[in-house]
């Protein structure tokens, strides 16, 4: 098997098998209603605390406006909070709702179970073989 084909079978198969664990959570219907991009836009709004609009547009590499109208798609959804901000009352905070929340305990849940699930598949020192190509292929991307 050629290493585009390996990719895209590891691909598809990571894929289900995250969809079916996310499934088996309490949060597991609300993933169902997010497209891939709004649910980057969680995991950012996650990953960043609480960004202003300006920080995920930075973040996408997207005009503001498109911003604002992804984080009001998902405020209206439930998923996502602004409050303005105390230090520039011109902007707003962005923050993840109890849903919101509930959405990323779910994929990291979902993460944990695949990587348990890997564990039973592999040696350890194959665990230990991936996490190293893994780490150089990581090391890759991030330098383009």
């Amino acid at each position: 098997m050629e290493l585009g084909e390996i990719t895209q079978s590891l691909y598809k198969h990571f894929t289900n098998r995250l969809e079916s664990n996310r499934r088996e959570t309490k949060a597991g219907k609300n993933f169902e209603t997010l497209t891939p991009k709004q649910f980057n836009y969680l995991l950012a709004v996650a990953e960043l605390e609480t960004p202003t609009f300006r920080d995920l547009s930075k973040r996408f590499a997207v005009t503001p406006p498109s911003v604002t109208i992804a984080v009001q798609k998902l405020i209206d959804m439930g998923f996502l909070e602004k409050t303005q901000n105390k230090e520039d009352r011109r902007s707003f905070l962005i923050f993840l709702s109890r849903d919101g929340k509930g959405i990323i305990k779910a994929n990291e849940a979902a993460h944990k179970k695949l990587a348990k699930e890997l564990e039973k598949w592999l040696t350890a020192e194959e665990i230990s073989q991936f996490e190293k190509l893994t780490a150089k292929i990581q090391s890759g991307i991030e330098k383009e």
